[in-house]
C-alpha cells in the first residue's frame, strides 16, 4: 500500500494527515448536537456550519462538480428522504448513532440547505479554477 493513506496514489486530497470526508462529516455532526431539538435561529447557524465544512471538504478532495450533481438531483426527494431517515432512526442508529442519523435528516428537512450546498460547491470550484497551475497538469495546494 502507498504512503498516501487511504486516498490511494492518484486519488484527489488523499493523504494521512487530512481526515477522511465521512469522519469529518460524522465530527461535525456530533459537534452540533441535536439539532432537532435546538432553536430555529441557532439550528439555523449549525446547519450552515456543517453545510459549510462539508463544501470545503468535497471541493478540497476534487468531486466539487460531483456534489453539486448530486445535491442538485437529490433536491426534490431531500423531504421524502428526511422523513424516512427520521422513520428508520432507531435502526439506522444502532449501527451509526440516533444523534447523526436525525441530524441528517433534519438537514434533507430543508431545502435550503442542499441549495447552500450547492451554491458554495460551486464557489469552491470557481475558486479552484482560478488558481495557477504547477506545471505538472494540477493546481498549487491552498
Amino acid at each position: 500500500m502507498s504512503d498516501q493513506g487511504a486516498g490511494g496514489r492518484g486519488a484527489p486530497g488523499g493523504g494521512k494527515d487530512r481526515p477522511a470526508l465521512w469522519r469529518l462529516f460524522r465530527e461535525r455532526l456530533d459537534a452540533a448536537g441535536w439539532l432537532v431539538d435546538a432553536p430555529e435561529a441557532q439550528r439555523k447557524e449549525k446547519e450552515a456550519d456543517i453545510v459549510d465544512g462539508l463544501a470545503q471538504e468535497v471541493s478540497r478532495t476534487g468531486f466539487g462538480t460531483v456534489g453539486i450533481f448530486l445535491a442538485e438531483g437529490l433536491k426534490p426527494l431531500s423531504f421524502i428522504t428526511a422523513q424516512g431517515l427520521h422513520f428508520l432512526t432507531p435502526h439506522l442508529g444502532l449501527l451509526l448513532g440516533s444523534r447523526r442519523v436525525s441530524n441528517v435528516a433534519c438537514l434533507l428537512e430543508d431545502r435550503a440547505n442542499l441549495e447552500r450546498l450547492a451554491r458554495r460547491l460551486e464557489e469552491l470550484e470557481e475558486e479552484r479554477r482560478a488558481r495557477p497551475h504547477d506545471g505538472r497538469g494540477t493546481r498549487e495546494p491552498d
